[in-house]
């Protein structure tokens, strides 16, 4: 792309019609995204170092021409400092509001989502916003939830080296008025996730079913009707198949009617969503219950959600802290 078609770009990615309002757009976000690293405490070298008004032009040869322009509109003094009366009408005249996403899940494409471990991930890096999106934060701040984000990675080079820890802090936005709904969206999810991976537990909570467990032995018959080269033919071994065969029918019978019953006593039900009802449905089963989980050792996660209800976890406790790495 040259040059000119580069400089295009920019002006039509902004949504101004001519470079000069770039020039005013680049100048005036660099300024205030720089006081709002410093006022959060966010002083990474690339975002609070000082603003020269000839770099808010993406050429070097229009440099001076972008200085002057800045001038005469008024950004900035003869000496090169901001004007800040003009610099927050210009942040008025181009700000544009963001937009955020109540996000609970990972990835876009997997067919069972996992949940993201807190609301956290939902969150927008502000450093990252456009242009003129920053210009909006900073003009509404008293809006916006802004703090210091940090997180330990584990970092494997390659199969011949030790892992190792790098930490990875971001500046993280959300609106004020949607984390509660966030909060609540992601506790639902996680229990929805959280009930799909024990099925057992999700039949007993909401219906009293008792379900047996999927690691149940494999059934003894599944291949009776089969024939290889090495089976024997003679009146034992089909004696001994029709011996296998009255059991499977015996147990096949008692499952037909243990699951006529069970149908009947779902018969007036729906497919369980996690919607606000059932969420509290759950939370009341496991007030109850929580204690006989306490032993659990090799289902951490049911183990750590029985802890947190013990203890009488919010949603904001249960949204941060459950199906979180940092739990050991």
């Amino acid at each position: 792309m040259s040059r000119s078609n580069s400089e295009q770009w920019d002006i039509l990615d902004l949504g101004v019609p001519c470079r000069e309002q770039a020039w005013e757009i680049h100048y005036v976000h660099s300024l205030l995204r720089k006081e709002l690293c410093e006022k959060y405490g966010y002083e990474k070298e690339y975002y609070t170092r000082e603003v020269s008004p000839y770099k808010a032009c993406a050429y070097k040869r229009s440099e001076n021409l972008c200085r002057n322009h800045l001038l005469s509109r008024g950004l900035i003094t003869p000496s090169n400092q901001p004007v800040r009366e003009f610099v927050l009408q210009a942040a008025t005249q181009y700000a544009i509001a963001p937009t955020f996403e109540i996000k609970c899940t990972k990835g876009e494409y997997t067919w069972n989502k996992e949940p993201v471990h807190s609301p956290e991930n939902a969150y927008r890096d502000l450093t990252q916003l456009k242009k003129r999106e920053l210009l909006y934060v900073y003009l509404n701040k008293n809006l916006y939830d802004i703090h210091i984000y940090s997180v330990t990675k584990k970092v494997i080079p390659n199969r011949y080296s030790n892992a190792t820890e790098r930490t990875e802090t971001s500046l993280n936005i959300f609106p004020r008025a949607m984390i509660k709904e966030l909060i609540d969206a992601l506790c639902h999810e996680k229990i929805n996730y959280f009930l799909n991976e024990r099925i057992q537990l999700k039949a007993k909570i909401f219906f009293d079913l008792e379900l047996q467990p999927t690691e149940s032995a494999e059934e003894p018959w599944k291949n009776i009707t089969r024939y290889e080269k090495d089976t024997p033919i003679t009146v034992e071994e089909f004696e001994r198949r029709m011996s296998v065969a009255r059991d499977a029918m015996s147990f096949y019978q008692r499952a037909y009617e243990e699951f006529e019953k069970k149908r009947d006593r779902l018969a007036k039900g729906k497919t369980v969503q996690v919607d606000q009802e059932a969420y509290k449905k759950v939370l009341a089963y496991f007030r109850i219950n929580a204690p006989l989980y306490m032993n659990e050792e090799e289902d951490k996660v049911l183990f750590h959600f029985a802890k947190l209800i013990m203890e009488d976890a919010d949603n904001k406790r249960i949204a941060f802290e459950w199906m979180n790495p940092s739990f050991k």
